[in-house]
C-alpha cells in the first residue's frame, strides 16, 4: 500500500503550456512507486506517453492546477483585496503566493487547505484505478 501523504505530494502538478509531460506523475502497479515522466524516459527507456500508457504498468496521476488552488485560497482569505493579485501572471503567481504565505505566517493554514482540496481528488482517482491507500 502507498501512503496518502506521498500520493498527495505527487498529485501537486503545476500548469506548463511548454512541457506538460515533464510535470506528469505516474503510479506503478508493480513496485507501487511514483515516477515522473522524465524518469520513465531516462531510466526505463520509454520514448512516449503512449508507450508508457500501453505498457499497462503505470497510471497517470490526475492533472491538478495548484496555482488555481492557490488563487482560490487567496480569494477566500482576501475577499475584495484579492483584486491586485489578478494582475500577476501565472508564472509569477506561485512565487508571490509563497512569499505572501510566509510573510503572513499562513503556511500551516495553506497546507491544511491544500490537503482539503486535493485529498478527495486523490481518493476518487485511487478508488477508480484500484490503488489501495493507507493513511
Amino acid at each position: 500500500m502507498v501512503s496518502v501523504s506521498s500520493m498527495l505530494d505527487a498529485l501537486k502538478t503545476y500548469k506548463s503550456d511548454t512541457y506538460p509531460e515533464e510535470y506528469s506523475r505516474w503510479y506503478c502497479y508493480v513496485d507501487k512507486e511514483i515516477y515522473n515522466t522524465n524518469e520513465l524516459y531516462q531510466s526505463y527507456g520509454y520514448e512516449s506517453i503512449y508507450e508508457i500508457y500501453s505498457s499497462g504498468l503505470y497510471i497517470e496521476f490526475p492533472k491538478v492546477d495548484v496555482t488555481g488552488i492557490e488563487k482560490e485560497y487567496l480569494r477566500i482569505r482576501l475577499g475584495k483585496d484579492y483584486k491586485k493579485w489578478d494582475t500577476i501572471s501565472d508564472n509569477e503567481f506561485d512565487i508571490e503566493f509563497r512569499r505572501y504565505i510566509e510573510r503572513n505566517f499562513l503556511i500551516g493554514d495553506w497546507i491544511e487547505y491544500e490537503k482539503t482540496v486535493l485529498k478527495p481528488i486523490l481518493l476518487e482517482w485511487a478508488s477508480r484505478n484500484g490503488i489501495p491507500l493507507e493513511e
